[in-house]
């Protein structure tokens, strides 16, 4: 069971998640009332999958970013929020040697390694995004403590890409 949150129009709701195999469950809660819904997983090719819920069978796409899985159906697009975390072990706070993605893309090359000393505007990573190269560059001098992705790997925005220490 996985306690997440569903964000549809700009609304989030509180939902549980169970899955054995190819069968789910998912309860709403809201202050109202609780619902149920039940279904069967027919095809699951990422990014494509099918369901079938009471009989009906829906099917759509999904994209996984580091906290989240975006849902994309006929019916409306889906975010479901996964419970923030602890960013990596060192605790939930950013700090200015943080760096996010600023919008999704791949990974095209990254040009450090944990451990090697970098200044403040050197290029780190080059990412692509709707046909366009844009370098990740350093936000102050430091260390690279952590390099959370590789060349070829998706990337989400937002999602935490490098980690200097100062």
């Amino acid at each position: 069971m996985s306690k997440l949150h569903l964000i549809h129009q700009g609304s989030s709701q509180e939902i549980e998640f169970f899955q054995q195999e190819n069968q789910f469950r998912i309860l709403l809660n809201d202050s109202v009332n609780d619902s149920e819904i039940e279904g069967e997983i027919l095809q699951w090719e990422p990014p494509h999958f099918k369901v079938s819920i009471k009989g009906k069978i829906t099917q759509g796409t999904f994209y996984r970013g580091r906290d989240f899985v975006d849902i994309h159906l006929a019916q409306g697009n889906f975010r479901i929020q996964f419970p923030k975390k602890q960013r990596h072990g060192s605790g939930s706070e950013l700090t200015e040697g943080d760096i996010l993605a600023p919008m999704p893309g791949k990974v095209l090359k990254c040009l450090v390694q944990e451990g090697e000393e970098v200044k403040s505007g050197d290029c780190l990573m080059v990412i692509e995004a709707m046909k366009m190269e844009h370098k990740i560059l350093a936000p102050v001098d430091g260390e690279v403590e952590q390099v959370f992705f590789k060349e070829s790997d998706k990337v989400s925005q937002g999602d935490e890409l490098l980690k200097i220490k100062e």
